[in-house]
């Protein structure tokens, strides 16, 4: 019966199959670890530059402001305040559930988009 089956090829094909899947599972792994790798990277620099862009935007209305107003602080506190309230609103939203809700459609929409282009 050993002798139709062939056993020692037949262990080795088998051994070589399973060896050629793994390579190619791992390869695979390695391909997606590598572009979500450089996606969170490109995000993380537009993320950067938007603070760097909104920096920039504050300290030029904090400037304007001052000249405006003839001071030398008072923009810089009207921009602060303005972030301030902005946090305090930011704050108190967080707990209305309807809107939770809606981010939570958004965010699934978007990451459904990204996950189509992939």
């Amino acid at each position: 019966m050993f002798t139709y089956l062939n056993a020692p090829e037949f262990v080795g094909s088998i051994s070589g199959f399973t060896r050629a899947k793994s390579e190619e599972v791992k390869a695979r792994i390695q391909d997606k670890v590598t572009f979500m790798v450089t996606k969170i990277a490109i995000l993380g620099s537009i993320a950067l530059m938007f603070l760097f862009f909104l920096l920039f935007v504050s300290l030029t209305a904090s400037q304007y402001l001052n000249v405006v107003l003839e001071s030398a602080y008072a923009g810089y506190g009207i921009v602060s305040l303005f972030y301030l309230l902005l946090l305090i609103i930011l704050f108190l939203v967080k707990n209305v559930e309807s809107l939770n809700n809606s981010l939570r459609n958004v965010i699934a929409k978007i990451v459904s988009s990204i996950r189509g282009i992939t």
